[in-house]
């Protein structure tokens, strides 16, 4: 009697062919999901990194500011450097600085550039508003 076990080509076949089907269904959501989250973790930072900015310049009682260029940001005081700088995500850029490109929080935490400028997002753009006084930025779409 002939006993041998495993799979026929065809059971293989099929299977692998599942397999295929359900990855070629699963990469693109993946993909967007992982593009939110960055997204999300972007500004996320940028705000955590205007709240340090804000603190510094009420502790220190010395202005603050973030200078911003086109590909990324950094935070600096009037006597010495804050310890981050951060670089924008691939394809990510401010567009419509606000004057002189930085944004300058007063020795009592005020925002003395208020206005907004545009974040390209991939293929989205979003409006970073900066409210006058002690307000706190906002991001919303546009």
């Amino acid at each position: 009697m002939n006993c041998e076990k495993g799979f026929t080509l065809i059971e293989s076949l099929l299977a692998l062919s599942i397999t295929g089907l359900l990855l070629f269904i699963a990469i693109p959501i993946s993909s967007k999901f992982f593009d939110k989250l960055q997204e999300k973790l972007f500004f996320e930072t940028l705000n955590q990194h205007l709240l340090v900015a804000q603190n510094e310049a009420i502790t220190t009682n010395q202005p603050i500011s973030l200078l911003i260029r086109e590909a990324d940001y950094n935070v600096k005081s009037v006597h010495h450097q804050l310890p981050f700088e951060q670089t924008l995500p691939d394809s990510y850029k401010f567009i419509g600085f606000p004057r002189r490109n930085e944004i300058t929080f007063n020795y009592k935490g005020s925002i003395s550039s208020a206005g907004k400028f545009s974040i390209k997002a991939k293929d989205k753009y979003y409006w970073f508003i900066l409210p006058p006084g002690k307000g706190r930025a906002r991001f919303e779409e546009k």
